[in-house]
């Protein structure tokens, strides 16, 4: 979807960008720039509570996760529950569903840590960002098998096959979250 008729599909949900502008900016990809200079305290986006991608908005609305995040016997953290999120409705066809155009607006790839080679986090080697991008690593690795573990015997109807659900996928939807 370009910035434009991304810009175009949020006014039409009602959400006020008049001070600022989704825009893509060469080094750096999709990002928000302010329409003018910005007085201290201005606020610059509202957006109606229907917009706003939340657990409990998940939780609240009738979808097919909804019955996942209202399992009380599971613990899924708000990240993962997002992350979850963005994993089931990026799997589907993005032509049927309300979320079609946000998930279309996301970037498709991501320059983070999750996302380099063993090579290049051992060119940290030495540093305290060496540490930091394996526990990084090691941790995502650890929450998407601890979910899908929890999730994937008990909600295999909704989530189907575990194509949209793998490692990679998961770490491109907590980015996404992190963003």
């Amino acid at each position: 979807m370009t910035t434009r008729a991304y810009d175009d599909w949020l006014k039409e949900q009602g959400v006020d960008t008049t001070l600022i502008q989704v825009h893509d900016f060469p080094d750096t990809g999709r990002g928000v720039a302010a329409s003018e200079d910005l007085q201290q305290d201005t606020c610059v986006l509202k957006m109606p509570h229907h917009m706003l991608l939340s657990t409990s908005m998940m939780k609240e609305r009738r979808s097919p996760l909804h019955s996942i995040l209202r399992d009380e016997s599971l613990t899924i953290s708000e990240d993962d529950a997002l992350a979850l999120f963005l994993m089931y409705w990026s799997s589907q066809p993005l032509d049927d569903h309300e979320w079609t155009h946000y998930i279309s607006s996301l970037p498709t790839l991501y320059s983070n840590v999750l996302f380099w080679s063993e090579d290049d986090i051992s060119l940290l080697q030495g540093s305290n960002l060496w540490v930091l991008a394996r526990q990084m690593r090691s941790q995502a690795e650890h929450d998407h098998a601890a979910l899908m573990a929890a999730i994937q015997p008990k909600y295999s109807f909704i989530l189907g096959d575990d194509e949209g659900y793998g490692l990679s996928r998961y770490m491109w939807a907590l980015s996404t979250v992190w963003s």
